[in-house]
């Protein structure tokens, strides 16, 4: 049965996590993976769960890296599409193969490239990892205890992803053109390319470069409840924004509250935080997390449940969904694995076969008749273009997941146009109020707004740093869905359309009247595409609330945080929300490339909380076998030593011993040759066990350099590292500034100013303009693409349907 990407053939040459992600979705939606190992096998064998989840659908082939076999190599990347590849640890030079004359001679094919800096720039060629990727992209989260990686392989699978959307990219345009393309995907770029991090870099080019002051939101430091908190049986999530102050004061049923917050100063009273903890514990200490749930969903205030793994591995939801798949691994037998991050109506996720044995290379199942035929294009043929460039995406979606998603498309050459209601204000879209306070201007949470240019209107839902660093490169037109003369206007627009993305409420969409029968009624190839947290059926499907609080749910909080913490001192993210994104830009592509093969359009579901658990996949499955998951904090359960250590300057280095001989390089470059002569610690087991004793000694070495100093030191030895860095720091940075990472971008209301940068390199992408105001593009929506002549467009801005301005019931600007 044909798959999206039955016809692409992959040669997987890279290694580790991020590869074998990269490598996993194209298997998982039908490509043939061709996995290149060693006699030995690859190293990530050595963990079973890891790679039972990750190497799924692809086959093994054994090929020595030398020159010797070069010409072996060569005939396997001859019939292939696009090669995976990681510098340093399996890539085109390890068989003598130059890239550039390998591409000259076959124009068509594709290469991605995984490295922890990018190819290019005073850094390329660093030796890198999971935290030192993490501490230089400044994406590392805080808590009290101070700065603590990502948990677990979740931001290697994260890069991974963006790989793999810059790679499918490249192939259809490659397709489309004969031009394949070099990606180059640095994870410090890729990492760094999510809304917390570049919401934060705005907001301080909007503060005039001004330190931003570091924000720990967790349940003891705001007014209003974030994190987990402790309830009757366990603990539930909290992350909730002041809008939303009015529902939890109706669950809560507190008169005292009601009174307290009634105040206009309620908010910054130093009282505030104690008045509202003294009826919110006594409240939650008397329900269960079932009760607690129930009752704040039923009001719209955002909380779930906190789950570890063993709960979510049997939670009725994912069954009801059908989300876990029965696999029999040929290493563990028996085993349940997370099925698909997302859910296409025909040609989508199919598990069709277990990791294979070192060597297994059994050819892939026969072709089904269709996928013999060539398949049209999907990107423009122009290759010095966006390769998504004539494509027109209409894009429903808030907050951050959605708009970071439809970013991607538009880099990629999309002409995204959003269509938003001027009756509605989408509190944490475009602010927290179209009207903010002096206070929330000034707030450190609240805050983050750009200055106003004297020559526009006020209209600071415009120039809030996290809409605009997320929004580049859109159209913006007005229409309010609720009303059926508008509705009509909307299914005109998407009958020019090809792709429709949205990421509301898994209900609201058909409360407002559209449903995805109408979409596709109205244009036969168009892309559906929904982003319901929890899926768009089953027990969690109505749950309401923010990436933050569904890593309660997913299990992902009880993993997150330094070694040794409890639940209630877990640090808030947003990973949930960064990852949607290029999860989301992949299965897209490769439905449009369905679509081209097919002739036919369909609904694309993504559950943003199921590409999570896909991403844990080796924890449920090494629960299965025993192993319970634990946090690790900043160490690695793999490698040892690891860890953050504060320099001379006060400024963290992430440091890692890679493998043994890094770790060698490392007990030299702090001047400790006892310990590289100590047999105990030659092995990382050895070295995990005197994990505390090796951490004193590297801290002790990092507090007489500075962060730099540290750097530069390590890595001329070969030992990963980098600094954390202050946004002053990073923009200075010789790498970011060789690689052009940082560049400014014209915004209507706010003027030009400087906004990180893409994802990936190495095809044409868009950086054109930035954000879009409220209806800036209404008069081309209705008069070019609808059509509506001078008096039809005239009467829809008298009636405030075209509209750059929020407006109150009475239809006047708020």
């Amino acid at each position: 049965m044909r798959q999206a990407l039955s016809d692409i053939s992959v040669v997987q040459l890279g290694t580790g996590v991020a590869a074998e992600w990269c490598g996993k979705v194209f298997a998982d939606l039908g490509a043939d993976v061709l996995k290149v190992e060693p006699p030995s096998g690859d190293p990530l064998r050595a963990e079973p769960g890891a790679f039972a989840t990750l190497v799924t659908n692809k086959r093994s082939m054994v090929l020595e890296r030398s020159s010797d076999v070069r010409e072996e190599l060569l005939a396997l990347v001859d019939a292939a599409d696009l090669v995976v590849e990681t510098p340093g640890s399996g890539a085109l030079a390890d068989w003598g193969v130059d890239r550039a004359e390998l591409m000259d001679r076959r124009p068509g094919l594709s290469v991605v490239a995984l490295t922890g800096f990018g190819a290019t720039g005073p850094y390329a060629g660093h030796a890198w990892s999971d935290l030192v990727a993490q501490a230089f992209a400044g994406t590392l989260l805080l808590d009290r205890r101070g700065p603590v990686r990502l948990p677990m392989s979740v931001t290697q699978c994260a890069f991974g992803h963006t790989a793999a959307a810059g790679a499918l990219a490249a192939v259809l345009r490659a397709r489309a053109s004969g031009v394949g393309a070099f990606v180059d995907c640095a994870a410090s770029e890729a990492l760094a390319a999510n809304p917390t991090r570049m919401g934060r870099y705005l907001g301080w080019e909007y503060g005039d470069r001004k330190p931003l002051a570091e924000m720990i939101a967790d349940s003891s430091s705001t007014v209003l409840p974030v994190g987990p908190h402790p309830c009757a049986d366990g603990f539930v999530a909290m992350m909730m924004i002041p809008p939303q102050l009015r529902e939890m004061l109706t669950v809560l049923d507190s008169d005292e509250l009601h009174d307290f917050f009634a105040r206009p100063d309620a908010f910054v009273r130093p009282e505030a935080k104690e008045v509202l903890d003294g009826a919110l514990y006594p409240w939650l200490l008397t329900r269960t997390r079932r009760e607690v749930t129930d009752a704040a969903q039923a009001a719209g205030w955002p909380v779930t449940p906190v789950n570890v793994p063993a709960e979510v591995l049997a939670a009725d939801h994912l069954y009801q969904r059908g989300f876990w798949v029965h696999a029999v691994d040929p290493e563990l037998g028996p085993v349940v694995l997370p099925g698909a991050p997302y859910r296409f109506a025909e040609g989508g996720w199919q598990l069709r076969r277990a990791a294979p044995r070192l060597g297994q290379s059994e050819p892939p199942g026969p072709a089904a008749g269709e996928e013999s035929r060539p398949v049209p294009p999907v990107a423009t043929a122009a290759v010095h273009e966006p390769p998504l460039r004539g494509l027109r995406v209409l894009d429903l979606t808030t907050v951050w997941s959605g708009p970071l998603l439809t970013m991607h498309l538009a880099d990629l050459g999309a002409e995204v146009i959003r269509v938003e209601s001027p009756r509605v204000f989408p509190p944490t879209t475009r602010g927290y109020s179209p009207k903010p306070t002096e206070q929330m201007l000034l707030s450190s949470i609240l805050g983050g707004y750009g200055p106003a240019r004297p020559d526009r209107p006020d209209r600071p839902y415009n120039r809030h740093s996290l809409y605009n660093s997320i929004n580049r490169g859109k159209r913006s037109c007005t229409l309010d869905l609720r009303d059926a003369e508008q509705r009509e206007l909307f299914l005109r627009l998407v009958a020019q359309s090809d792709v429709f993305v949205e990421n509301l409420k898994s209900s609201t969409l058909h409360q407002l009247g559209i449903h995805e029968t109408e979409l596709l009624a109205a244009n036969p190839r168009m892309i559906v595409l929904r982003i319901p947290p929890a899926g768009l059926t089953g027990d969690w499907a109505h749950y309401t609330g923010f990436g933050g609080q569904f890593d309660g749910l997913t299990g992902f909080a009880s993993l997150c945080g330094h070694r040794g913490t409890e639940l209630y001192e877990t640090p808030t993210s947003q990973h949930m929300d960064s990852v949607t994104g290029p999860a989301g830009v992949f299965a897209l592509l490769a439905a449009l490339h369905y679509r081209a093969a097919t002739g036919r359009g369909q609904v694309v579901e993504l559950a943003q909380s199921e590409n999570v658990l896909a991403q844990l996949g080796d924890v449920f499955v090494d629960l299965q076998r025993g192993r319970q998951p634990q946090r690790y904090g900043n160490r690695d359960p793999l490698r040892a030593p690891q860890g953050l250590y504060v320099c001379a300057d006060g400024r963290p280095l992430a440091v890692t011993a890679t493998d043994d001989e890094a770790w060698q390089a490392l007990a030299a470059a702090i001047g400790r040759p006892d310990l590289a002569a100590d047999e105990s610690l030659a092995r990382a087991e050895g070295r995990h066990v005197a994990h505390d004793r090796l951490d004193e000694a590297i801290g002790a070495w990092a507090g007489t350099v500075t962060a730099y100093e540290g750097f530069a030191a390590l890595q001329a030895v070969g030992v990963a590292a980098a600094p954390h860095l202050s946004e002053g720091e990073f923009a200075a940075d010789p790498q970011v500034v060789a690689r052009e990472w940082i560049r400014p971008l014209d915004s209507t209301d706010v003027g030009r100013f400087d906004h990180l940068g893409h994802a990936f390199r190495g095809i044409p992408l868009a950086w054109d303009r930035g954000a879009p105001v409220l209806g800036e593009d209404n008069e081309y929506v209705f008069r070019e693409l609808l059509g509506l002549d001078a008096d039809e467009y005239r009467r829809l801005v008298e009636r405030g349907v075209a509209s750059e301005d929020y407006l109150d019931p009475s239809g006047r600007p708020v």
